[in-house]
């Protein structure tokens, strides 16, 4: 985002503690406004009308685990591993 991307999405379930098919979908700051009804209706031709509620539970439980320390523990782990 921070090289002008106005949307992204990110495969969750490969890189954080969270189910397989487990997703996020970002939106810049300044395009939300523009993208936001276009990605619901985009959304809408791919999903479910019966989400997998385990999934977007551990979905939650991840953005736990990003917000209380993540940062400070990979830093941490990296540094370990560079010794």
């Amino acid at each position: 985002m921070e090289l002008g991307a106005d949307i992204c999405c990110d495969s969750a379930h490969k890189t954080l503690p969270v189910l397989t098919g487990g997703g996020y979908l970002h939106f810049s700051k300044n395009e939300i406004k523009d993208f936001s009804s276009d990605a619901k209706t985009a959304m809408a031709v791919f999903g479910s009308t019966s989400p997998s509620y385990l999934i977007l539970q551990s979905l939650d439980l991840a953005n736990r685990y990003l917000e209380n320390g993540y940062r400070e523990r990979l830093f941490d782990t990296v540094k370990r591993c560079a010794m």
